[in-house]
């Protein structure tokens, strides 16, 4: 039995350690962090930002869309 935790779904980016983010929400924040017009490490800057607002625990943390590795 797989352990259903975001660190064993297919969408788990991993940052540091046992947190990471889903990478699922990260392109739908993606779709509205990047405004097309700014230098491309503006847009980054915002994506980091965003990440780490939203990081998940890879042994804690799972929702509804968890999709095994």
């Amino acid at each position: 039995m797989v352990s259903k935790t975001c660190g064993m779904c297919t969408s788990y980016a991993e940052v540091c350690c046992d947190y990471g983010v889903c990478e699922r929400d990260l392109r739908l924040a993606a779709r509205t962090l990047v405004t097309g017009d700014d230098p491309c490490w503006m847009d980054a800057m915002r994506a980091i930002s965003w990440a780490s607002d939203n990081l998940v625990d890879a042994q804690a943390d799972t929702c509804g869309r968890w999709e095994e590795i």
